[in-house]
Order: structure tokens, then C-alpha cells, then sequence
């Protein structure tokens, strides 16, 4: 398994966590722990969300300069 495959299968696991964490909220069952992992669970899926956005406005940025030499 390569790194984007890895990065991906996290997402979806806690993408999953989530929504049922937040089931769980709406039905006032989250007691003190899950509510605390929840916020975890967020903080770490925005990490990995804006490190991707990095990720890929870099290449953009790498594919538009190997362009631009394309064309010198």
C-alpha cells in the first residue's frame, strides 16, 4: 500500500468515525470520551484535507512551470 492509498483509508475510516459520532450526538448518547474523540477525529481529518490542498496546489504550480518552459 503507497502513502496515497494509506492517507486515503485513514480519511474514509475517520470520515465513518465521524458521521457515527455525530448520530451519536444528535440522539444525546455522547457522553464526555466520544465527544473528545470527535473533536479529535475532525481536527485530524482537516489536517490531512488542507496537507492535500498543499499537496496539490504545489503540483499544480510544478505542472504550470514545466509548461511554461514547454513554451519558452
Amino acid at each position: 500500500m503507497n502513502e496515497n492509498d494509506r492517507i486515503a483509508a485513514e480519511l474514509k475510516e475517520l470520515e465513518y468515525n465521524i458521521a457515527h459520532l455525530e448520530n451519536e450526538k444528535q440522539k444525546g448518547w455522547l457522553s464526555t470520551s466520544k465527544q473528545n474523540q470527535l473533536a479529535e477525529d475532525r481536527t485530524r481529518r482537516d489536517e490531512i484535507m488542507a496537507k492535500g490542498s498543499r499537496s496539490a496546489a504545489i503540483k499544480q504550480g510544478a505542472d504550470a512551470i514545466k509548461a511554461l518552459r514547454f513554451l519558452a
